[in-house]
């Protein structure tokens, strides 16, 4: 934390102004950081802000996050920050299946993300074979694959995978036929909801297993062969604590405990984080796993900023999606949430569901019996919805003009 202070002015301002003194405290008393406040500072002071903590001369990557809005917060790294990046990378992938010689179509945004260029040389750093394909242009992804005839894996967000495979079968390809071996999943909810993962497994033909990190962080955890939580595997250059999100108090990391993760990086050069608040929520997994790694095992249950109160009841999106795909094949489990007015949502929230053969009530009653609140359903057609390669927003907040 010291360096952290001596390097970056952000930091040490941070900390003066909260009066910690960093001889005598621990990582708890250190004030939170947000995004917002990164952002500020990026704004204020271009092209990092104030919190890089190496020269520009140093410096050998610039990529950002993945925001819907604005311009992207921009993150730097070292080559020093790349090599511990590689090695977590493979660490990860390999603990979700990747291993050498086995081809990854990557399916995810190679423009400025970190899903594209980072999370390609984690796969690289673990011994596979990249093709580093991006998004778009499905079709012709297809007829690549054809064309290689070999045993591949996929990496992209859950929802490309479905979308993939219609694309497939547009052109008269049964996707079972490609040969998919495993599918690597992140980006977005879904692969922690029942059914999701079937639905992938069952239309491929393949093991699909989830992998989680943050755009500011990089890999952070991934699924084993057991598919029993995601085992944090960043070692000791991510520091992870669980908080009561209301609170910002510490809780103990228990078989159980619910809390939102919070992600510190000490040995980070160009952009360290301290204590960033990820507004991922997260249930500890105590038991120990089968596969015999023991550090931290959680699983995500939504997002802290994604979640609305409905007369009391928390709702995410994600337990509304696990809803919707126990009523497959009658829904296709797309769907968006519209709040029409700022809270309290004293109302019934409208519910943006793709259906065909079930009405409207027998979705509201089953949302009802799962979540114990009643959403408004208006019933939309098969493929009404748009299928993104990126992040699938469910969640659109009309009375700030968020329209979708």
């Amino acid at each position: 934390m010291k360096r952290i202070a001596d390097s970056c002015p952000f930091y040490r301002r941070k900390w003066a102004e909260a009066g910690v003194d960093l001889a005598t405290c621990g990582l708890a008393d250190l004030p939170f950081t947000t995004k917002d406040e990164l952002r500020r500072s990026q704004d204020a002071h271009p092209p990092l802000g104030e919190m890089q903590g190496a020269p520009l001369s140093e410096i050998v990557r610039i990529q950002g996050t993945g925001g819907t809005t604005g311009i992207p917060m921009r993150i730097g790294m070292t080559r020093e920050d790349l090599v511990a990046l590689d090695a977590i990378g493979a660490r990860v992938v390999a603990c979700a299946g990747a291993r050498p010689g086995l081809v990854i179509a990557e399916c995810m945004n190679y423009s400025l993300y970190v899903g594209g260029v980072t999370d390609h040389m984690g796969f690289e750093a673990a011994g596979c074979a990249v093709l580093p394909y991006g998004v778009g242009a499905s079709e012709r992804l297809i007829t690549l694959l054809q064309a290689m005839r070999t045993p591949w894996a996929l990496y992209s967000t859950p929802g490309y995978a479905l979308r993939l495979a219609q694309v497939a079968r547009d052109a008269g390809v049964e996707p079972r036929s490609l040969g998919m071996e495993r599918g690597f999943f992140s980006g977005e909810a879904g692969m922690g909801v029942p059914g999701f993962r079937e639905r992938i497994e069952e239309t491929w033909g393949c093991v699909a297993r989830d992998i989680y990190g943050l755009a500011e962080t990089g890999y952070l955890a991934a699924e084993c062969e057991q598919a029993s939580g995601l085992h944090l595997l960043t070692g000791d250059d991510v520091v992870v604590e669980v908080i009561d999100p209301a609170t910002g108090a510490v809780l103990q990391p228990i078989d159980g405990a619910i809390g939102e993760l919070v992600y510190t990086t000490p040995n980070r050069r160009a952009s360290p984080l301290v204590r960033y608040r990820s507004h991922d929520l997260a249930e500890v997994l105590g038991v120990p796993c089968a596969c015999g790694r023991d550090g931290l095992r959680f699983r995500l249950l939504g997002r802290s900023d994604d979640m609305f109160i409905v007369r009391g009841v928390n709702v995410f999106p994600l337990a509304i999606q696990d809803v919707l795909l126990t009523l497959r094949p009658a829904v296709s489990g797309e769907f968006r949430v519209l709040l029409e007015h700022a809270p309290p949502i004293d109302y019934d929230p409208l519910l943006q569901v793709e259906a065909d053969g079930i009405d409207a009530d027998a979705i509201a009653a089953a949302i009802r019996s799962r979540l114990g609140f009643s959403p408004r359903i208006e019933l939309l057609p098969p493929e009404a919805l748009p299928r993104q390669a990126l992040k699938t927003r469910r969640l659109f907040r009309l009375y700030e003009g968020d329209r979708p």
